[in-house]
């Protein structure tokens, strides 16, 4: 073997020595902790929900008992996705009226909790009475609830009360006619058949024979008498009329049961009370005037002079006004 051959043998050798020693050391070299793997989101998108509309609903703000007037303080108003059958949304609905049933806090409040007929339309101090009428009395028929009404007099001659027509209530408010009233009228059922359609028809056409009228307490015995004793009219009147008569020009009638005669001061002023003018009466003479004509009579016999009748045979004339009388002396 020449010394190329050795040389270039020598050299290879060497070589593989140093790939083997860089091979060791790659061996033994720890791996390189992995590289985080940053993986992009795509992104997001809010997603919007659409909300359920809501609508305002009145609540109990507190306990409330039944046959309570509702004040604004008691009630409270709430957003509901789900509104209950017959509910309110303002307290302004409510003021005022009469609760029917106990209501508890946080109970939504309906129109099933809330005293319901003709009661709840009278004002304090009234009462709703009930009189025959036809289509004269009520001027046609064409008279609806909710009109305001003059209720006329007319009583026939009979013994010494004398033939007359006044006005006997103005200003009275008709509650109810026939089969409608101010809460409505009747109501035909959904599930009614033809026959029983004709039937509510014929009832309906049917003229009305009563009318509920919404006078004052001291104003009943008046018009109780003027319907067993007289014959009523019902005038229509404009809602905006406000004309009335003055009271304060004629006699007050006399009741039938007198107050006591040793009544204090204030006891005579309770007298004039609706309620103590109610019982005590008034009577069909008082109502007609007769009373009142007979006091006036007795008063001016009073204040006549007296001439006694003699039996001379001579006359004189006397002459009072428009009357002439022939006295005897």
């Amino acid at each position: 073997m020449n010394n190329f051959t050795k040389i270039v043998a020598i050299g290879l050798v060497l070589l593989a020595a140093i790939l083997g020693f860089f091979a060791y050391k790659l061996a033994i070299k720890p791996e390189p902790a992995p590289a985080p793997v940053v993986i992009t989101q795509p992104q997001q998108v809010q997603q919007v929900v659409a909300s359920k509309p809501t609508r305002a609903v009145v609540l109990a703000a507190r306990d409330i008992q039944a046959g309570r007037v509702i004040q604004a303080d008691m009630l409270k108003i709430a957003q509901w996705e789900n509104v209950p059958a017959n509910g309110f949304a303002t307290k302004e609905e409510l003021v005022g009226k009469v609760v029917r049933f106990d209501i508890g806090v946080d109970e939504p409040i309906t129109k099933g909790l809330m005293a319901m007929g003709i009661a709840t339309y009278l004002e304090e101090g009234q009462r709703a009475i009930t009189i025959p009428v036809d289509e004269i009395v009520g001027a046609g028929n064409l008279i609806m609830p909710g009109d305001v009404v003059d209720v006329f007099f007319t009583l026939n001659s009979a013994g010494e009360v004398g033939a007359q027509s006044r006005l006997l209530l103005p200003q009275v408010r008709v509650l109810a006619y026939g089969n409608n009233s101010v809460d409505g009228p009747t109501v035909e059922p959904a599930n009614e058949n033809a026959v029983n359609r004709q039937q509510a028809q014929a009832t309906r056409a049917t003229p009305a024979r009563t009318a509920m009228l919404a006078v004052s307490l001291e104003e009943v015995n008046k018009l109780l008498l003027a319907t067993r004793n007289g014959k009523l009219q019902l005038a229509l009147r404009a809602p905006k009329d406000e004309n009335l008569p003055d009271l304060t020009l004629f006699p007050e009638p006399e009741p039938v049961l007198k107050g006591k005669p040793d009544l204090s001061p204030e006891q005579m002023l309770a007298l004039a009370d609706a309620g103590n003018q109610a019982y005590a009466g008034m009577s069909l003479p008082d109502l007609s005037g007769q009373l009142q004509d007979k006091e006036q009579k007795e008063e001016e016999a009073l204040d006549s002079p007296v001439i006694k009748q003699g039996n001379s045979g001579k006359t004189v004339q006397i002459i009072r006004g428009t009357q002439i009388e022939n006295v005897k002396y």
